[in-house]
């Protein structure tokens, strides 16, 4: 199959080539990812203030879309969440176009061309098959109907839980959008988020854009998403409490240990570069391993000079990387990447 390109033009495409990939039944060598008519974000909003309109509520939210784009390009393809690393060739590239239908304001946003860059510019630094998940998984988190409904759902139990007014509990109490089929391919897209730092980062980033549409469609009398569709009451209830209280991202990759610092018997540390970023910074060693292995293997690496594969979770402070807390570390001497 060397050279061949793979084609995606539906959501059920999508979803059919990551589960034989996912549950290795295929295997890739040299394809490229084409999107033809899909991936597409697909938003209509009805109401006085919406006729063939965008007002500058709404524009927030395209605004903060447009940024979470730049940050999941950022964090998939430099393993960094400062989008002011970017070039301007790549900014322009993943610019987005919103194209606003006549009538109730409909708008279109076209992915395609940012997923297939996306998939370019990780070719030679990744396997084939994890390449090609990865932009799927991806493509599905921004565009998938089926993912948009498991968001709902999951925001719809989490505000039963937490609201007191039974008024207002009434209003969503009988929500419910996935079927059974579209539930089970969103476990699919489960088990890639756990496997997946790339796609489980995107998938944060996504939930937030979802969040401020459904809190900047509150003044409409309907709100439509990916074909699923809210009355602007329902969705400024779902949006409530909704975002992220801190900006956790995954940083899993390949490092050098710069140095190691085990001056206090208490906390381990170590000073990383990361190989695809070249960022620096200083991160806590998470270790419950018996024999301390994941300290050993960063100690390794140092006296070694060799790359150490990590698993790494932080925080995102602007572009900044905070917190940082190594919880897994593998030493591979024979990898000079």
């Amino acid at each position: 199959m060397a050279g061949t390109t793979l084609v995606i033009s539906s959501e059920d495409e999508a979803f059919n080539l990551l589960q034989k990939l996912m549950s290795q039944s295929l295997t890739l060598s040299e394809e490229a990812i084409e999107f033809k008519g899909w991936p597409k974000m697909s938003i209509r909003l009805q109401g006085d203030e919406f006729k063939s309109s965008l007002t500058p509520s709404v524009m927030k939210a395209f605004i903060e879309l447009q940024a979470n784009i730049y940050k999941s390009y950022a964090l998939t393809r430099y393993n960094s969440p400062n989008v002011r690393s970017l070039t301007q060739e790549e900014k322009k590239a993943l610019e987005i176009v919103v194209t606003v239908s006549e009538g109730s304001s409909i708008f279109d946003v076209n992915l395609q061309n940012i997923l297939e860059k996306m998939a370019v510019d990780m070719v030679g630094k990744m396997e084939p098959e994890y390449v090609v998940t990865t932009v799927l998984g991806i493509a599905l988190i921004w565009a998938g109907s089926a993912v948009v409904k498991h968001y709902l759902d999951k925001r719809t139990e989490v505000r039963q839980a937490e609201i007191k007014s039974e008024e207002q509990r009434a209003m969503i109490e009988n929500l419910k959008f996935a079927s059974e089929q579209e539930t089970e391919r969103t476990k699919l897209i489960t088990e890639l988020v756990v496997k997946n730092a790339q796609v489980a980062n995107v998938a944060s980033l996504a939930d937030d854009s979802r969040a401020e549409l459904l809190k900047r469609a509150s003044g409409a009398t309907t709100f439509e998403l990916q074909g699923v569709e809210v009355t602007g009451e329902v969705a400024s209830e779902l949006s409530k409490n909704a975002r992220r209280k801190s900006e956790e991202i995954r940083l899993d990759g390949k490092y050098r240990i710069l140095s190691v610092d085990s001056s206090n018997p208490d906390e381990f540390k170590v000073k990383l570069r990361c190989l695809t970023s070249h960022v620096e910074f200083v991160a806590r060693v998470q270790d419950k391993t018996l024999e301390g292995k994941h300290i050993e293997a960063l100690k390794d690496g140092e006296w070694q000079r060799s790359p150490v594969t990590l698993q790494i979770n932080a925080k995102d402070l602007d572009g900044q990387i905070k917190e940082a807390v190594v919880i897994n570390a593998k030493f591979e001497p024979a990898d000079e990447a």
